[in-house]
């Protein structure tokens, strides 16, 4: 483990401070799980801590790492992705309509056929285009791709939950571990 600043856990007067933590921590491939939860310990402390006055409790310790944990924002937002392809699908059973307007406009000199003379011609012309199309029969592709989005959906909020509940755990855990730690601390008379 390879720490840029030093690391200061101070143990005074019954509670548990932390200052100085890292800004950036080199993680060894076989250590990087002890360095997780080292870390996480480390910020919960912290957050318990934070002005040595003010302690979190487990709740908001546990919707704070919720809320910025990056596996749980990728998950969530790999549900606004599937929810959007999904109201995508579902928008295919609609007729689409399409519209258009053309102008063309044309100038210059021509021969008049009557006097055989050159004049100056303009010429203005417009088209307006209106189209809807229907689909009548898509080989069920619609319909199977509007299930299979559906399922999408279901499995991705599973998924961002179980994210959820697994960060909640970790940080129940490790707040706990503060606790005892804490009152450890206070019962031997640090």
């Amino acid at each position: 483990m390879k720490v840029s600043k030093n690391l200061t856990i101070g143990i005074a007067s019954g509670y548990i401070s932390c200052t100085n933590i890292a800004q950036t921590i080199t993680l060894h491939q076989k250590n990087k799980l002890n360095m997780k939860k080292l870390y996480l310990t480390l910020i919960l402390m912290q957050a318990l801590q934070a002005n040595a006055q003010e302690q979190w409790s487990v709740w908001q310790c546990m919707d704070y790492a919720v809320e910025h944990n990056h596996n749980v924002r990728k998950a969530t937002l790999t549900l606004d992705s599937y929810k959007a392809e999904k109201l995508s699908a579902l928008g295919s059973f609609l007729p689409s309509i399409g519209a258009n307007i053309g102008a063309q406009y044309n100038f210059g000199r021509a021969i008049d056929p009557e006097t055989n003379t050159y004049g100056t011609k303009q010429n203005l012309g417009t088209s307006f285009g209106l189209s809807m199309s229907l689909p009548i029969f898509d080989g069920l592709v619609n319909i199977n791709n509007y299930k299979m989005n559906k399922s999408y959906v279901r499995t991705s909020q599973t998924t961002a939950q179980m994210r959820a509940d697994e960060v909640s755990l970790a940080v129940i855990r490790a707040f706990y571990n503060v606790v005892y730690c804490k009152e450890l601390v206070r019962q031997v008379g640090l």
